[in-house]
């Protein structure tokens, strides 16, 4: 009996302890679940078996046919359960999954900022009438997942959690820009006047977006699994208090041994980071992607994935290494300086709507490394 007792309570330990390292993840793992569920299900009654056409499955034109609306709605509801759900854990702080993930006040704060721009956004994406022979529901299921993982960013713990967050990211709006081809529809369209040279252009913009954003992520995520491992050989850990305190102690006990190689190393981190987001020296091909985007993505692009990343840059410097800033400091100045006067330039010397965006976008964020700046001063 007593030996029962005992692994009795050696299970409930055990269980207990499982439960502490995964239940911050319960929800956004549920939502995963009835997210993909859903989307199947829809895909598989949206097509027929049909004995004629010799056993092959063909699209079909039922009314069963799932409206984009639904998923928004669907999106709405479990961002309001998410708001619920974080806003409970205010004012509590731990570490998770063997530090990989830190629950903070500040953490939870952002994420709750987030939730609430997300939903504007679906609220704006609702209120406007849109054709929806033209918008598929693809595209608002990438949306889904994105509004389920992008959070995470905010509870990462170290930088290879971080990197692992923007993998997947990155790969969910790699699909989101694929399935946005719906500019145009033959059967719907009122456009009359030089049909050829706009059914011609839209392919090429198409092509070109996704070119330069497979790209793009590609050498971004590359330079920044380099400096992932560089600091692994250097300090031992990646986690952000470690290698803010081993850089303070770096910096006091021997100044030289690791000053040039930080400076090159945050200097990397930094350019990935300008790669990501497509932020100025290297914001040309973000007009390319911009061009080959409807303006709904764009929509989405400029205001809620902007928003995460770039706020989690500024919690980055500010808060997370906040010792680093003596090795870019001067390169963010430089960048403010020489890239506000090269987007002024060329912001006058444009003639397509959607790179005035993209431009407009950069100007922005400019004024916000120049807020993260001040705040270090």
């Amino acid at each position: 009996m007593r030996l029962f007792n005992v692994a009795y309570i050696f299970s409930f330990i055990l269980l207990r302890l499982y439960y502490s390292d995964y239940y911050i993840f319960l929800p956004f793992m549920l939502n995963f679940l009835i997210y993909w569920f859903t989307f199947f299900k829809i895909n598989f009654f949206g097509v027929q078996y049909s004995s004629i056409a010799g056993d092959k499955l063909q699209n079909s034109n039922s009314i069963r046919s799932v409206h984009y609306l639904f998923f928004i709605k669907l999106n709405q509801i479990f961002l309001i359960f998410f708001f619920i759900y974080i806003y409970l854990f205010r004012g509590f702080v731990d570490t998770i999954w063997w530090n990989h993930f830190k629950l903070s006040n500040l953490a939870f704060g952002l994420i709750i900022v987030l939730l609430a721009v997300n939903y504007l956004y679906l609220y704006i994406v609702k209120a406007n009438s849109l054709n929806s022979g033209t918008y598929k529901f693809d595209y608002f299921f990438a949306l889904i997942n994105l509004s389920n993982f992008l959070p995470l960013i905010f509870l990462a713990n170290t930088l290879f959690t971080f990197l692992f967050v923007l993998e997947v990211n990155s790969c969910v709006v790699f699909y989101k820009f694929v399935v946005s081809k719906f500019w145009y529809n033959d059967s719907k369209s009122t456009i009359k006047i030089n049909n050829y040279a706009f059914r011609r252009l839209l392919p090429k913009n198409y092509l070109n977006m996704l070119f330069f954003q497979y790209w793009a992520t590609f050498f971004s995520s590359v330079i920044i699994m380099y400096v992932l491992i560089s600091y692994i050989y250097i300090y031992g850990t990646t986690e952000w208090i470690m290698l803010n305190l081993l850089n303070e102690i770096t910096l006091k006990i021997s100044y030289h041994y690791n000053y040039y190689n930080n400076i090159i190393l945050s200097a990397m981190l930094l350019f990935a980071f300008l790669i990501k987001i497509g932020f100025t020296p290297v914001q040309l091909y973000k007009i390319e992607v911009y061009k080959g985007l409807p303006f709904i993505a764009i929509f989405f692009y400029t205001t809620y994935y902007f928003l995460v990343f770039f706020m989690f840059f500024i919690l980055l410097v500010v808060y997370y290494l906040n010792s680093f800033i003596i090795y870019w400091w001067y390169i963010l100045l430089s960048i403010i300086v020489f890239g506000g006067i090269y987007v002024l330039s060329l912001l006058f010397d444009v003639n397509f709507i959607k790179a005035f965006f993209a431009y407009s976008t950069m100007i922005n964020s400019l004024g916000f490394i120049c807020i993260a700046l001040a705040m270090l001063m």
